[in-house]
């Protein structure tokens, strides 16, 4: 059946998503997700596996005292300003244009009952929509909203698969940080070549922020895609309001997002229904009726439909 994923929702949220003219799915900032650590989570195992390494002599003070400066800063790298010092490793500046992530998130499980319980809040039904997303192609894509500049966005290439154990973050950091040591002494010398260093060991610390969740939320075998969007201080464009950023309140925030229109209907490949209480697996009406539905909407190809398997007697 190819990669695919399952994005939890509520039955209101499913027909929002599924719709005639395809699928439509929500990017959230990625600075508001349900993990309050996301985000500021790396850098204390950055911190930790430098920690390692300086004690076992596998680097220096002058390559600990660099990673210590680096933090998650959202910029993307279109200038670079080097200013050294005496110490070459801790002396740099980076100036460039803000940018946010947006993300819109998955499970690689079908039938959680956690996931259930979180998505549902206990009393409603709903479903897991299972996407191929081998079938997405970005030129196709568009964000929804017709005053927008569309240089503003880009689509990330591929999934990023959440990690939660502890061990492993500290595991990956330490390569990296080895690996950037040994760059930083091969070009010893040359300012230019150290400053790509830095900033590629920035890029790559950033890229492992937003792939880092708290172990506490393993249940939910998170699977991510992603859009960059450049921030904007324009509100108006050509004297219109624009109407590309969309705003959600969830539990005391108030959320941006972008709505991402994708006209492949054949991407939807299974849909998983929520446990309900006093029926299983083996029930009918609701496969019945969703199959009727999704022909009413136009998608007439193969799509795999069935109910929970999880024996629930009450949420």
């Amino acid at each position: 059946m190819g990669n695919i994923i399952y994005h939890y929702t509520s039955q209101k949220g499913f027909e929002g998503i599924v719709r005639e003219d395809g699928i439509h799915l929500w990017f959230s900032d990625v600075r508001y997700m349900n993990d309050s650590s996301e985000l500021i989570n790396a850098k204390k195992f950055l911190i930790q596996a430098a920690d390692e390494l300086l004690n076992e002599k596998k680097i220096d003070e002058d390559i600990y005292n660099t990673i210590q400066k680096i933090e998650y800063n959202p910029k993307k790298f279109d200038s670079i300003k080097c200013v050294f010092s005496k110490n070459p490793f801790v002396s740099f500046q980076i100036s460039s244009a803000n940018y946010h992530k947006f993300v819109c998130c998955f499970s690689s499980e079908s039938d959680s009952l956690p996931m259930w319980n979180y998505y549902l809040k206990g009393d409603e039904h709903g479903y897991a929509i299972g996407i191929n997303l081998d079938g997405i192609y970005a030129k196709d894509c568009e964000i929804i909203g017709d005053i927008k500049n569309e240089n503003d966005y880009c689509f990330d290439d591929g999934i990023t698969s959440m990690i939660y154990s502890d061990k492993e973050k500290i595991s990956i950091f330490r390569s990296e940080i080895l690996d950037f040591s040994k760059d930083m002494i091969t070009y010893k010398g040359n300012e230019q070549k150290q400053t790509n260093c830095i900033v590629n060991f920035q890029k790559a610390f950033e890229t492992y922020s937003l792939g880092f969740k708290d172990y506490h939320f393993s249940y939910e075998n998170e699977q991510r895609i992603m859009i960059t969007v450049k921030e904007s201080k324009e509100i108006y464009i050509n004297g219109k309001r624009r109407n590309d950023i969309k705003f959600r309140l969830s539990h005391g925030l108030v959320i941006p997002y972008f709505e991402l229109y994708i006209p492949q209907k054949n991407i939807l490949k299974e849909i998983s229904i929520s446990p309900k209480i006093g029926l299983n697996s083996d029930d009918k009406s609701s496969i019945e009726s969703m199959r009727f539905y999704l022909k009413h909407l136009g998608y007439v190809h193969d799509i795999n439909i069935r109910c929970s398997e999880i024996p629930l007697r009450y949420y």
